[in-house]
């Protein structure tokens, strides 16, 4: 995956893990500040008193309150929670409040713009308090797992479409697989480290603008169709006197619940994604043969089928 994509995701699971770890902790307290200062508070509200010296002002399922008379110099930012100013009280900055409202009494003041993104009348903070820790958890984990069903779903459908276009390849990444785990997770470590260092080495200029989409585009259909070559050995294995089609989607669809098991499930995800991409290049780049500790073996499902080539040859 390019830098660039994984930046774009790398805050959001920041501050979901953050939001997680210190949901009942707190990052700052109500205690005098004798210093200009931020302060940040995961899990709870952050309240602002005409003592505090205060800049900005952050609340992950909290509120953000400033008590009367008091004066917050900077920012109030509130998500899943709302920015409450009570009589007298000021925001020299911005007031913002994602699924949460804006909340002041008619004599205070809001220097900047005052925004509500999400408006907290749909609940989400009080659903999100309601639920605590394990609560919290548990739905986002519900949500994942309908997510990754229906991904699954997604591969079972283009797996059957493969067995129907490609069979004779799809066994052939198959086998090589099977008989072959080293070889395919050899090419598949390497072709992701080389992917990585291609775009780390062209990113950026006109090259890498012609390139990377094309390269990008190809190793996911290569992990895709990889995916898919995994499920149809864990399958062939599994059942071994049924039919090829039912041995692909069962493998498939084993995949999947193994996947729903958390932390394991990722890591299993990724030995998949490297053999499946490995035995894609194994595949196409060893040709007609694969070596295995220096002796070279024809793959039986790349020869030519004949009525009389029934061995393999040595």
């Amino acid at each position: 995956m390019k830098w660039s994509k994984l930046r774009q995701w790398l805050l959001p699971i920041l501050l979901a893990v953050l939001i997680l770890l210190f949901w009942t902790t707190a990052a700052a307290t109500g205690t005098q500040v004798s210093r200009h200062t931020d302060v940040i508070r995961f899990g709870g509200d952050v309240t602002i008193t005409k003592e505090m010296l205060v800049d900005d002002a952050i609340a992950v399922a909290g509120s953000v309150k400033i008590d009367d008379g008091a004066t917050l110099q900077g920012n109030a930012v509130a998500v899943a929670g709302d920015v409450i100013l009570n009589p007298q009280a000021q925001i020299r900055g911005d007031a913002t409040a994602i699924a949460g409202e804006v909340k002041k009494a008619s004599d205070a003041v809001i220097h900047g713009t005052s925004t509500s993104l999400i408006d907290g009348k749909f609940g989400i903070m009080q659903s999100i308090h309601a639920w605590g820790t394990w609560g919290l958890l548990l739905h986002l984990y519900l949500v994942s797992a309908i997510f990754h069903g229906l991904v699954i779903c997604a591969i079972a459908i283009i797996g059957i479409l493969l067995l129907i276009l490609i069979p004779h390849y799809l066994q052939s990444v198959a086998v090589t697989i099977e008989q072959h785990p080293l070889i395919a997770a050899a090419w598949g470590l390497g072709g992701t480290v080389g992917l990585m260092l291609l775009s780390t080495l062209i990113a950026g200029s006109l090259l890498g603008a012609l390139v990377l989409p094309v390269a990008n585009l190809a190793a996911l259909l290569a992990i895709l169709v990889g995916s898919v070559s995994m499920g149809l050995v864990i399958g062939q294995t599994s059942f071994k006197h049924r039919q090829f089609g039912f041995q692909l989607v069962a493998g498939i669809f084993m995949l999947g619940l193994i996947g729903l098991i958390p932390v394991v499930g990722g890591m299993v995800y990724l030995i998949v994604h490297v053999f499946g991409f490995g035995g894609i290049l194994a595949t196409q780049f060893e040709h007609k043969r694969l070596i295995w500790f220096g002796q070279r073996r024809i793959h039986p499902e790349l020869l030519p089928q004949s009525p009389t080539n029934h061995q393999q040859p040595h």
